[in-house]
């Protein structure tokens, strides 16, 4: 299978290919959205491109003192009750990651509409 690559420069462009990414679509077809700042960016977390050239040893030293720095201050994000046992590494990744901190998860979506908005505030903040 191959995939048409369309690069999205305004808000209109993207609303457009959206509307048109439904006419056609068989029955039964699904769609994964990815959305990064930069389509240079292959499919890997955000922790793993940021460490990809250190030891095996050393990258999961770095996530042990990201996650504890995290841990250390999520009061002051969340509401306390609100937070995760501190042995749920899944929901504590996730938390991370929708803080913006750079984790093991890759992030996606079957919602386009999670994407735009992320795009939507990206071209924003571009102009």
């Amino acid at each position: 299978m191959s995939w048409t690559e369309l690069k999205v420069t305004s808000w209109a462009m993207f609303v457009a290919a959206m509307g048109r990414l439904h006419i056609g679509v068989p029955p039964g077809a699904t769609y994964t959205f990815r959305g990064q700042p930069s389509a240079a960016y292959s499919l890997h977390p955000s922790l793993q491109r940021k460490i990809s050239k250190l030891s095996r040893a050393e990258a999961l030293r770095i996530e042990k003192i990201l996650l504890a720095e995290f841990q250390s201050q999520a009061h002051l994000l969340v509401q306390p009750a609100w937070l995760p046992d501190y042995r749920d590494m899944i929901a504590w990744w996730t938390l991370m990651q929708h803080d913006g901190a750079p984790t093991r998860l890759l992030d996606w979506t079957k919602s386009h509409m999670l994407p735009r908005i992320s795009l939507r505030g990206y071209a924003e903040a571009m102009r």
